[in-house]
């Protein structure tokens, strides 16, 4: 009896004291402060299991088809070289700057579990980043990127190239369209274009980074290989401007 009651003074003392931390804003939300530890394997475990509970491993196609893994290189490109890499590269902009950072799916792409993988990406991780590409990938396309996963880390920087011009570009149908609803873009070296009618049109760009956050939270942050000390590109100009503007760039160092 005498436990009871000190566990459910420990209890009250903790909530209170969790009451007033936020009451006072003493929890820091910013992204370049870390978790305490206790925090963080919190966040870990709830999401280690809440995943591993939801995964369904009789669900797993064949994952070697030419045609899946085509459609995969495609949409990797397009949706998840901004945060998680591709063969060559060792740091972004967006996977510096996310916490938790995303790991690099080069190094690891091979080593997740096909249906946690398919998980994740299809329903996100909430409060890291990580979309559910769910949303608008039917389950075809997301397991395409599943399979391409499995081969990234063995892929060169020229291989991985190849792959993602045979793709054709960024492809995938929509949730429960039907199988010949699709958008499709070509890869251009500034991005793609082409739409099919069967979606509501929207675009991507290939060179902005996208935001596909990552897959397990234990990933440590990958060394900057910039090759330049700053980066540059054009600001679009508005439709109504009657000239373009001189110098309007976002250029900014590491």
């Amino acid at each position: 009896m005498k436990t009871i009651r000190i566990l459910v003074f420990f209890v009250l003392t903790a909530g209170i004291v969790g009451i007033a931390a936020l009451g006072f804003g003493a929890y820091n939300p910013a992204a370049d402060e870390q978790h305490s530890r206790i925090v963080y394997w919190l966040l870990q475990t709830l999401r280690e299991r809440g995943v591993e509970v939801r995964t369904d491993k009789s669900a797993i196609p064949d994952l070697g088809n030419a045609e899946t893994l085509r459609i995969g290189a495609g949409n990797y490109n397009a949706m998840c070289v901004g945060c998680h890499l591709k063969p060559g590269q060792t740091d972004s902009e967006l996977h510096r700057g996310l916490y938790p950072q995303p790991p690099s799916l080069v190094a690891i792409g091979d080593h997740v579990a096909p249906e946690r993988a398919f998980w994740i990406i299809k329903h996100g991780i909430k409060a890291s980043g990580m979309p559910a590409w769910g949303k608008s990938m039917d389950d075809r396309s997301i397991w395409g990127l599943v399979a391409f996963l499995r081969t990234l880390p063995r892929l060169s920087p020229e291989d991985y190239h190849e792959a993602v011009e045979r793709s054709g570009g960024h492809t995938h149908g929509a949730p429960g369209a039907a199988a010949h609803s699709q958008h499709h873009h070509e890869s251009t070296e500034h991005g793609h274009d082409g739409h099919d009618s069967g979606i509501p049109e929207h675009q991507h760009n290939d060179n902005q980074p996208s935001h596909a956050g990552q897959l397990p939270l234990t990933a440590t942050p990958a060394e900057n290989n910039s090759s330049s000390a700053a980066h540059s590109h054009a600001d679009e100009t508005p439709a109504t401007a009657p000239t373009a503007v001189e110098g309007n760039t976002h250029t900014h160092r590491p």
